[in-house]
Parts: structure tokens; sequence; C-alpha cells
């Protein structure tokens, strides 16, 4: 998708974005790129297709050239066109060197859960509390990799339960709130948790 132009970009978004609608019976609201492989270029497609909110920004992506995440920002924000970005949370762990808060954190053995929350929870990149998060989930974060990586399968619920105690840990300490719930909230509620400004789409 990083690849694609405007109109290209647009008609993949509108084409799939209205299937989902149509499947579901709700409107599609929200993207995020496969890869996180996106650019200024999708962002203007997502408005043009309707949608509201962008899972795309990292501070990663942007030190692998593949968007731009403002230095300063590690929550919500609004691009120059309107959509709004909710950035991935994550840690610094070098100068362009960045892990993300994902579940799971490694492919194969048991999670420490509670370590996984407590080191991105607990602070962002200043050392403040965080007042916002961005769990990253896979289409496989339940399931457990065969030898060599290639496929996966359910085996058990420990992925299941490993999961729901991490959730339950963010519970105690933030509302959790599904993209159509953000996009409900009253105007002055939402704009409480977008960072003032807008930053302009990135070339």
């Amino acid at each position: 998708m990083n690849e694609f132009d405007k109109s290209r970009a647009h008609f993949v978004l509108k084409h799939f974005a209205d299937r989902l609608a149509q499947l579901t019976g709700r409107p599609t609201l929200a993207y995020r790129a496969g890869s996180f492989r996106w650019s200024g270029a999708t962002i203007e497609a997502m408005a043009e297709a309707g949608l509201q909110l962008s899972f795309n920004a990292s501070h990663k992506s942007a030190a692998m050239g593949r968007g731009a995440q403002p230095a300063e920002l590690d929550g919500p924000y609004r691009w120059s066109n309107g959509i709004i970005e909710i950035p991935l949370t994550e840690e610094q762990r070098d100068e362009s060197v960045f892990a993300s808060f994902a579940f799971p954190m490694k492919r194969d053995g048991a999670h420490n859960v509670k370590a996984l929350y407590r080191k991105y929870a607990l602070q962002d990149r200043s050392g403040e509390k965080r007042k916002f998060l961005n769990l990253l989930t896979h289409s496989w974060s339940l399931l457990e990799f065969e030898e060599g990586g290639k496929i996966a399968n359910y085996v058990n619920d420990q992925r299941t339960e490993e999961y729901r105690e991490l959730v339950s840990m963010i519970a105690k300490d933030f509302d959790i709130l599904s993209s159509d719930q953000f996009v409900s909230l009253p105007e002055t509620e939402r704009e409480k948790a977008i960072a003032p400004g807008q930053q302009q789409l990135p070339v």
C-alpha cells in the first residue's frame, strides 16, 4: 500500500470498506495497513473513502521510512485532512529501535503478561505515566506456530487466557474503547484525547 498512489489506494480502500459494511451492517471506520506499509497517499485516500481513524503511524515506521510519526507525539492526533491517527504504543530501545506494545511479544512459549503490561503502561517516552495505549494484535495472536514458524494452529487455551489476563489489567487503569465507541464520543470528550493542532501528511 505504501507504493500505491492516491487513486489506487482509494480504489482498494473503498472497495473493501464497502464490502465489510455490507457483511457487517455497520460502517467501516478505521484502517491499518498490513505490515504498516502506508504513506501520505494512504491517509488521503482514507478520507476520500469515508474512513475516520488510522492505526498506521508509529515511531518505528518513521525510522523505517514507511511514514512520518511526529517525534513529540505518543497519543492520538489529527492529520491535516481530518483523519484521526491512533499511533502504536512503543518503547524506544535505541536511537532508531522501537518495540511495539503487542500480544504476543514472541511467537512461542509462555508470556509474562504482567511484565509486558508494566513495561509499556507505566511510562511513556518522556517518563510520564501513559494516558493512552494502543495494543497491537495479529491474526495469529492466539495461535501456536509449528516448527519452522510458517504454520500456526490453535493448540490450547494458553494464549487466550494470557490475553484475557492482559486485558483485565489494562481495564483497571484505562477505558477500553472500540473504534465506533471512540468515534461516537461527544465531540468535547473526543477532542480531549487528541493532541491540539494538525500534522501535515507525509510525502
